[in-house]
């Protein structure tokens, strides 16, 4: 693995100030990445759902991890 599950959180912490703990990151193995997020009222729509950015941005998140545990 390239980018440690350290390194990877240590990247949200900086790329994303103050929101960067929100998606940890739990896992890097070569090609696969998992991210939790810890969501709040701020992620949801009506009716507690997640919202379909916040799953999206998620989405990206988790992909771009996945692509560092072969790049670096």
């Amino acid at each position: 693995t390239r980018f440690t599950v350290e390194e990877a959180n240590a990247f949200m912490d900086a790329a994303f100030k103050g929101r960067g703990r929100q998606n940890q990151v739990i896992l890097m193995e070569e090609g696969r990445a998992v991210i939790r997020l810890e969501a709040d009222e701020t992620h949801l729509r009506p009716g507690g759902y997640i919202s379909g950015p916040t799953q999206m941005s998620l989405a990206d998140s988790v992909a771009y991890m996945a692509i560092m545990t072969i790049t670096g």
